[in-house]
């Protein structure tokens, strides 16, 4: 399932981010999960689990999920055990190539 931007305010997100150098080597994982807060214009607000500052993700249909209501995923990172996920959010980034002098 797609969400609309209507759909997603007050649902639980995780969110699992993969940071890739130049070579396409993994660099770090970020994953959490929290509450979708906001989503206006171009971007996703949602406050992480445990946190009082929100983040801003982009937003584009294609990048979120519906997630399974009986899954438990387990963070890699923390090992913590998170349910009653409502939207999963995948994204990758790569780290440019450096311009040589």
């Amino acid at each position: 399932m797609k969400f609309s931007k209507d759909e997603m305010p007050g649902r639980h997100i995780l969110v699992g981010i993969v940071y890739r150098r130049e070579d396409g080597s993994v660099e770090r994982v970020v994953q959490e999960h929290g509450t979708v807060t906001a989503v206006e214009g171009n971007s996703v607000e949602y406050v992480p689990n445990g946190r009082s500052e929100s983040i801003r993700i982009p937003y584009n249909p294609n990048f979120y999920e519906d997630s399974d209501p009986d899954a438990v995923y387990t963070l890699a990172s923390s090992g913590e055990e998170v349910e009653n996920v409502d939207i999963i959010a995948r994204f990758e980034v790569r780290t440019p190539k450096q311009a040589v002098a």
